[in-house]
């Protein structure tokens, strides 16, 4: 990954902070307890796929940080493993 890639990102991050920051006050939904984003996917795997990435923990965990730590542990997963559905019941101010 080259530096301006890199640059590019952490600024889109610093950007995008005081949204992030509304939406953890705002959000009613779930939250991932590893990177604190307010997510809006209802997503699930298999309790033995949950249980070979992130253990017998209980929690929640966006999708990203799942993949990030089955990535990281070299577990392969496919598009079969997610059942993904969006949250339906929004309001306009919860996603504002």
């Amino acid at each position: 990954m080259n530096i301006l890639h890199i640059i590019k990102r952490f600024l889109t991050r610093i950007k995008y902070l005081p949204q992030f920051i509304i939406q953890s006050i705002k959000w009613p939904y779930e939250t991932c307890q590893r990177c604190g984003n307010a997510y809006c996917l209802i997503w699930s795997v298999s309790d033995g796929l949950w249980n070979d990435v992130i253990g017998e923990k209980e929690g929640l965990m966006c999708i990203d940080c799942f993949i990030k730590e089955a990535i990281k542990k070299g577990i392969k997963i496919t598009d079969d493993d997610f059942i993904i559905k969006p949250f339906y019941q929004f309001e306009k101010n919860e996603i504002e």
